[in-house]
């Protein structure tokens, strides 16, 4: 008679490894919880349409928004984040920084930073 492979692996059966691999799978999914960045600044809703929040910070103040004003444009994206740390909410091309009771958008292209504007906060 033609042994099955799957019949004996290591002197387990067949029903009695699926059911072990069963129970691990079970093991490993229960242990698992999910991981979430905490939300801190606005509360939902109160940024730009289609905006997703990092969960950080992602204030200015007034030096950092002058500093932005009188600097030549286009930036390295990665020398903006430096200077005003990660934005509080980014949406495609741009990222949103609370500055009092606005938005400085940063405009990015690529890896570049290619320009800025303010915008009313809703």
């Amino acid at each position: 008679m033609p042994r099955d492979l799957l019949a004996e692996v290591n002197g387990l059966s067949t029903p009695n490894l699926l059911a072990g691999l069963l129970i691990l799978s079970a093991l490993l999914n229960a242990c698992m919880e999910p991981v979430y960045a905490p939300e801190r600044g606005s509360l939902p809703g109160e940024f730009a349409p289609g905006a997703h929040p990092y969960g950080i910070d992602g204030t200015v103040n007034d030096e950092q928004a002058l500093t932005v004003e009188s600097l030549a444009w286009p930036q390295d994206h990665e020398a903006m984040t430096t200077l005003l740390g990660f934005p509080m909410h980014f949406s495609g091309s741009y990222d949103y920084y609370q500055y009092g009771d606005r938005w400085l958008v940063i405009r990015n292209d690529g890896p570049m930073a290619v320009g800025y504007h303010y915008e009313e906060r809703r």
